[in-house]
């Protein structure tokens, strides 16, 4: 009995730490937004400059300074820089994000919070990006980023 005991007692402990190595991250999607054109128009800022871990939510801000109504959608990016190179972090399988156009007018700001929590992988300490975009009237697409840490 004691042996079914301490083999079932290994068996668990193995399948737990193969889970807990899954959410380890392993940064290899270089992003797609390495260069990111500035819109002098629309100053996206995160809520926090520095967030201690562990952090499941981030505050965000987007400042319309132009003069036309900017859209955006729920979608995002989160991305890590390391080693001078600025990588995509995966989203869990079960994300999706909702069809929901927002608008932001001239001389308007509109805060939102993005889930850190819905991630595939742990974040550990480091700088990283949220990256959105962002539409104008004439539906010319402007890709913004606020940059935070985590510590």
């Amino acid at each position: 009995m004691k042996i079914l005991v301490a083999l079932f007692l290994m068996i668990a402990i193995i399948i737990v730490s193969g889970c807990e190595s899954n959410r380890k991250m392993v940064l290899s999607e270089v992003s797609n937004y390495l260069m990111l054109q500035m819109n002098p128009d629309l100053e996206f800022k995160a809520g926090e400059v520095k967030y201690k871990l562990p952090v499941n939510m981030a505050i965000f801000k987007i400042t319309n300074l132009g003069e036309s109504d900017y859209t955006f959608g729920e979608e995002y990016a989160i991305e890590k820089y390391e080693d001078g190179t600025w990588y995509t972090i995966s989203f869990n399988d079960s994300i999706a994000f909702p069809a929901i156009e927002h608008t932001i007018g001239p001389n308007k700001s509109n805060e939102f919070s993005i889930s850190l929590d819905v991630l595939k992988h742990e974040l550990t300490q480091g700088k990283y990006r949220v990256v959105k975009k962002f539409y104008s009237f004439d539906n010319t697409e402007s890709t913004v980023a606020a940059e935070f840490e985590l510590y």
